[in-house]
């Protein structure tokens, strides 16, 4: 995503926190209503995902160029309609000793087993 993960759970702890703190028992309940520029499924979530990977997609490029070691992960889950998906990250160590943990991206597997997983791992990447 060449986002810096960190950041976004920053960021989705500060929502959280911004919902429980206008949470009070005592008043009358009221259905949620997303507005326009929420996702509410697998799809909408992969497009806001995509979009931000390629954002920051020069500014990963540069890191990763200036890096002392880079290391690749994966991580797959399943969501709520049973698709499973790799999450494909990138550690990296810049001159300073300091490290970092980007998104560069996930993917669907189109087959079982690990030939699946590297399918998928590459085609993240690759985008």
């Amino acid at each position: 995503m060449m986002q810096n993960v960190e950041h976004l759970a920053l960021f989705h702890g500060h929502i959280a926190s911004n919902i429980g703190s206008k949470f009070d028992i005592n008043t009358e309940f009221t259905n949620y209503q997303p507005n326009h520029l929420h996702y509410v499924n697998p799809v909408g979530h992969k497009e806001l995902l995509s979009a931000i990977v390629l954002s920051e997609k020069e500014k990963l490029e540069d890191v990763l160029q200036n890096s002392l070691a880079v290391s690749l992960r994966f991580d797959g889950s399943v969501d709520r309609n049973q698709i499973d998906n790799e999450y494909v990250l990138a550690k990296t160590v810049n001159k300073k000793g300091e490290e970092n943990l980007y998104l560069l991206g996930f993917e669907e597997p189109n087959e079982q087993g690990a030939e699946g997983a590297l399918t998928a791992i590459q085609n993240a990447v690759e985008k």
